[in-house]
């Protein structure tokens, strides 16, 4: 089976070993580092976005509740499970968006947010280039195994071809709102 998970929830899941202990706070503290946005967000609010990903990991036995049910703080430890694997939900990065009074304010916040989402997602796209590449040389090294990678390898370049129209996308969109604001 295959879970499907978001930035950050995906990297903070990747970053704790097996057998690791993880409380709801250590949890909304890796959000805010590795997603700048979560800073500036309610810390209520984060919590239960962050106990609500938690909740599914746990339905998923990916992760055991160690402490009582109604526990402030509960504390959680990753299992491995060999039939489900962890895989990143390509698209936009669940990053809260709060808008200020200043269009300036605004506007910054907008272009931040927006630029987060093209490093995410060039980050993905190199990530899928280097999967690829190593499919390429494995299957020169061993061309009995093409059969066995193709499948794969097709689903690698449909991948970074949805990623480059992403690009194109907000790349377009930072620059409509850069060429917006100069006329402002």
């Amino acid at each position: 089976m295959t879970v499907r998970l978001r930035e950050p929830f995906f990297s903070i899941y990747n970053s704790l070993e097996s057998d690791e202990k993880i409380t709801l706070n250590d949890f909304v503290s890796r959000m805010k580092q590795i997603d700048i946005g979560y800073e500036k967000f309610d810390e209520k609010e984060l919590r239960k976005i962050a106990y609500r990903q938690i909740c599914r990991l746990r339905e998923e036995e990916l992760l055991i509740q160690l402490s009582p049910k109604w526990d402030q703080n509960p504390e959680f430890v990753k299992i491995w499970n060999q039939n489900t694997s962890i895989v990143p939900m390509s698209g936009c990065r669940i990053s809260p968006f709060t808008s200020k009074n200043g269009s300036e304010d605004e506007f910054s916040e907008v272009l931040e947010h927006v630029q987060a989402q093209i490093d995410s997602v060039q980050t993905k796209k190199t990530e899928l280039a280097g999967e690829a590449e190593a499919y390429r040389k494995l299957s020169e090294c061993f061309p009995r195994i093409q059969n066995v990678i193709a499948e794969r390898t097709r689903t690698l370049n449909f991948e970074t071809a949805k990623l480059n129209g992403m690009l194109n996308a907000l790349t377009l969109t930072i620059d409509t709102l850069r060429s917006e604001s100069n006329r402002m």
